[in-house]
């Protein structure tokens, strides 16, 4: 999985400006090659989701045609309705 800081919405995502440096992609590339040898890429990949979620975001997966962040549906129940759910 490789982000192409080219897009404006992923640079604001990741806190980059527009006058900082990032590596090209080949540079990338290299690196990602380098963790999936080592076997640590897929776990990378799993921490980086976990985050995202954890912040209320989600990376989908399958073919990529455009890659985007999207925000999570949160269930917002009431406690009344919690407390249905709990109960059975």
């Amino acid at each position: 999985m490789i982000l192409a800081f080219g897009s404006y919405h992923v640079q604001a995502f990741v806190g980059l400006r527009s006058r900082d440096q990032v590596s090209d992609q080949k540079t990338l590339w290299k690196y990602r090659d380098l963790l999936a040898k080592a076997g640590c890429l897929e776990e990378l990949v799993a921490v980086f989701k976990e985050q995202l979620a954890v912040h209320g975001y989600e990376l989908p997966t399958g073919t990529l045609v455009a890659s985007s962040l999207v925000q999570c549906h949160r269930q917002r129940n009431t406690r009344e309705e919690n407390a249905l759910v709990k109960g059975g």
